[in-house]
């Protein structure tokens, strides 16, 4: 306990010294390893659990205070407010829970309203320019990189299989093939669809052959895990890029001539032989049988598991469907056979059963605001690395919000929403800076 401590204090410390680098430390540990710090208990405190995740959670707060003291944030996009406003909600759910669930309403809101909280406004905090917020998406491309090629080697040839890190359920096949968690899945998948346009447009120029190499990479991670919540979002990721490529092609005057689909064809060529000879045969086999509940949920073990929790879990969310439940109940609910002591997986249930209508409604009048003010950024924009970027974001947002009918949202959506804000506000600043700077003149003049 006390070597804990004594992490928590580096931890603190670096925050102060070197806040963006040790944020990379944080979000690259989350990417690595989320299911042992946020699932293997490192000791208690009374009758609370502490994980691996709140010592970052506790290193992040200390430092969000002494800068919150020290300095405001200046340019407030409306999205901001109502975010902060949702925010606002989901601590009052914290302080109802906590007349019943004691420090359980605590453990809950880690990632409902915690942790959302601790990295939006470190990023807003210390990403207010272009290019820090291209800093971030180039370190963290490089650490998902980092994240996939240690998970591999850990999971088929290191025994990764064998430990805690990757808690195998024996009725379920596809968990042989689980190298990655859902979570770091759904980061795969927007790297791939954030990467294409820049690839079809020629925004990256140089090593194109490793970034074929890249693509291969991303894919067979979104492909070989058989997370059918992020299948079904890279579906929609996908289709959105094509509808952009298509449109921002017809407004150049410039014919398809197949480049996109050819760049997808030769990355298929150079993935197939990749992936037979790390798995082997039974992976196409089991990829068939995954991709079954799409034809009929009722038919597949999890998607039918899933239908069981969610009708539970909105029957109990109607018991206070306007302010919701509070936080400190957690979910549980019968499967058929035992009782499960996890969250139903759809994110929207969830919301609305803990902060109720009156939470999702300031969470999507949030998101609507989020998207008209990166429409207008991408609108004003003269550089188009930036139009690009602002775009992905756009739709990798909407890819987390298909992936949360299926499972949740994620710490990395908040973080995304994060960075579409601060490159609105960077803007802002120098659309602020631009008017400072003319009215100098004009009072020398």
């Amino acid at each position: 306990m006390l070597l804990l401590g004594i992490i928590t204090l580096i931890l603190t410390f670096s925050l102060f010294i070197k806040p963006r680098a040790t944020f990379y430390l944080i979000i690259g540990s989350l990417m690595a390893f989320f299911e042992p710090l946020t699932q293997i208990r490192l000791f208690n405190i009374g009758n609370a659990n502490v994980y691996g995740s709140d010592l970052m959670m506790i290193s992040l707060s200390l430092y969000l205070i002494y800068r919150f003291l020290s300095r405001r944030l200046s340019l407030y996009p409306a999205s901001m407010r109502w975010i902060s406003m949702f925010f606002l909600w989901g601590i009052l759910a914290i302080i109802r829970g906590m007349p019943y669930y004691g420090y359980r309403a605590i453990g809950e809101a880690r990632w409902y309203v915690i942790m959302p909280i601790l990295c939006y406004y470190f990023i807003l905090l210390n990403f207010n320019n272009k290019q820090r917020i291209r800093e971030i998406m180039r370190v963290g491309l490089g650490l998902l990189i980092v994240t996939l090629v240690f998970r591999l080697v850990a999971f088929y040839v290191l025994g990764g299989r064998e430990s805690e890190w990757w808690p195998l359920d024996p009725e379920d096949p596809r968990s042989e093939f689980r190298f990655i968690g859902a979570n770091t899945n759904l980061l795969v998948a927007w790297a791939f669809v954030l990467l294409l346009p820049f690839f079809v447009f020629e925004e990256i120029k140089k090593h194109k052959f490793l970034i074929y190499i890249v693509f291969g990479l991303l894919l067979a991670s979104i492909v070989v895990p058989q997370t059918r919540s992020v299948w079904m979002a890279t579906a929609v990721g996908i289709a959105m890029v094509i509808v952009f490529v298509g449109f921002r092609f017809a407004r150049r005057g410039l014919p398809l001539q197949g480049i996109f689909l050819a760049n997808l064809v030769f990355l298929l060529v150079i993935l197939i032989p990749l992936i037979a000879g790390l798995i082997g045969g039974e992976l196409v086999n089991q990829i068939v049988q995954s991709a079954s509940f799409i034809r009929n949920p009722t038919s597949d073990p999890t998607g039918y598991w899933r239908l069981l929790g969610w009708q539970q879990e909105l029957e109990r969310a109607m018991q206070q469907p306007f302010l919701g439940q509070g936080l400190g109940g957690y979910s549980e609910w019968f499967d058929g056979q035992k009782w499960q002591q996890v969250a139903v997986h759809n994110g929207y249930i969830m919301h609305f059963s803990k902060f109720g209508i009156l939470g999702l409604a300031l969470l999507f009048i949030a998101l609507i605001s989020w998207y008209k003010e990166v429409r207008k950024y991408i609108h004003l924009e003269k550089e188009g690395h930036y139009k690009l970027l602002a775009s992905g974001f756009q739709i990798c947002v909407f890819m987390d919000l298909v992936f949360a009918f299926f499972y949740d949202f994620t710490i990395f959506f908040w973080i995304l929403v994060a960075i579409g804000t601060a490159l609105v506000r960077s803007h802002q600043h120098e659309e602020y800076s631009s008017i400072i700077i003319q009215k100098q003149r004009k009072s020398i003049l």
